[in-house]
């Protein structure tokens, strides 16, 4: 299930919270929730629910975390994901956190962290028109 645009929002938001509570980058993380959960054929979208056989949620969490802990909550799957992307060396990470680890899926994770970054840049980014008061 792809959720409404409000709690995709919402659920980044929640993201970039844990993700500064846990000392990981939070593009880094909305990058690997991008890649782990989207739907095909599309590039920032996320899936929430059974994503298949073994895997829950917008995290891709293993259904073995069931016993300890509710994943099928997207807030719960988001936390538990982003506590296991800590760590410096992200290629390690990456190989601990998806056993199906590839060069390809490191750089897609990386393309679409740079372009969250690039994103940001551009947010930030005010413009001052020459017949501004503020110049």
């Amino acid at each position: 299930m792809v959720p409404h645009p409000l709690l995709k929002t919402i659920l980044i938001c929640w993201l970039h919270a844990c993700s500064l509570t846990h000392g990981v980058s939070p593009h880094f993380a909305e990058a690997v929730m991008y890649v782990e959960s989207r739907p095909a054929g599309t590039e920032t979208e996320i899936r929430l629910g059974e994503l298949g056989g073994k895997v829950v949620g917008p995290m891709n969490i293993v259904k073995c975390y069931t016993k300890c802990a509710n994943i099928y909550n997207p807030f719960i799957n988001i936390l538990i994901g982003v506590g296991a992307l800590r760590g410096k060396d992200q290629v390690r990470v990456l190989c601990r956190y998806n056993k199906k680890f590839s060069w390809s899926y490191f750089r897609e994770i990386k393309r679409i962290e740079r372009k969250l970054n690039d994103q940001e840049k551009m947010k930030c980014q005010i413009t001052v028109r020459q017949d501004s008061p503020l110049k």
